[in-house]
């Protein structure tokens, strides 16, 4: 089944009934309107902050399909608050809303092209046994932290086949939860022990600690990146960034960074 399509889905029919109920609900009040921008921009800020919910998240970590709405679970609640608004607006003040309103769908629209028009030729289709993954573009270090891990556990895999089979693209990256899944296909088909498992950073164990784990990091106020973290003594962590290679961290200082979320691997 294609999660993605369903996914799609979800927005439109979403969207469609924010449209609907707009251009039929009963005149609002100028407190109602207010209302409604700040609960948009609390939640777009909340999105760009923390890049999830993680409560939510972290309930719905065991379903596959839950993965691919990652991203779009603000889209929808967007629309039906601003189409609501926009509809009961002066004509003067309806293009700002129609702007806003439009958001979601140019970001949907774009999303749905780069997951299906980009050509994954580019990314490494290869590597070595137990080494290390550069990764080819700007948005790829999730399949590449992926296979490096992989290496680790000695799974042929690479930066090409991680990406195609989680629809990476520019605009989303990968999600951690289809990363997850992804990796425990593979362990799967090889007879591993083993199971990736979506956790807190601030909760991993010492006995986490003893296999690779694979960190989300904050780049910037947008952007977030992935890491493998390889090995920790008392002064230092050392990592493999796939941008840069090996570096070495101090504890406060990728706990500084790190996002809530990291994939641990346990033995099964």
């Amino acid at each position: 089944m294609d999660y993605f399509l369903i996914a799609y889905i979800y927005v439109v029919v979403f969207s469609a009934y924010g449209i609907y109920y707009g251009s039929s609900a009963k005149s609002w009040s100028k407190r109602k309107y207010t209302v409604v921008l700040s609960i948009v921009g609390a939640l777009i800020l909340f999105r760009l902050m923390l890049n999830y919910v993680p409560k939510t998240e972290l309930i719905f970590k065991d379903i596959n399909l839950y993965g691919y709405f990652s991203f779009y679970w603000l889209m929808p609640p967007m629309a039906l608050l601003l189409t609501i608004a926009y509809h009961h607006m002066p004509v003067s003040r309806r293009s700002i809303y129609l702007g806003f309103g439009c958001l979601p769908f140019v970001i949907f629209l774009m999303t749905v092209y780069k997951s299906y028009t980009y050509d994954f030729k580019e990314l490494k289709s290869s590597m070595p046994k137990r080494s290390y993954c550069m990764q080819s573009t700007g948005f790829t270090c999730g399949p590449a932290t992926g296979a490096t891990v992989l290496s680790i556990f000695d799974i042929d895999s690479s930066e090409m086949e991680l990406a195609i089979k989680g629809k990476t693209t520019s605009l989303t990256g990968m999600n951690e939860f289809l990363l997850k899944n992804i990796l425990n296909e593979k362990f799967k088909e090889k007879n591993k022990k083993l199971k990736a498992v979506v956790k807190s950073y601030d909760a991993i164990t010492e006995e986490d600690k003893k296999n690779p784990i694979i960190v989300t990091i904050k780049l910037n106020f947008l952007t977030a990146h992935w890491i493998v973290q390889l090995s920790e003594n008392k002064k230092r962590i050392k990592c493999f960034d796939p941008l840069k290679g090996i570096k070495f961290y101090t504890s406060r200082k990728i706990n500084s960074i790190a996002r809530s979320h990291c994939i641990v691997f346990e033995k099964i």
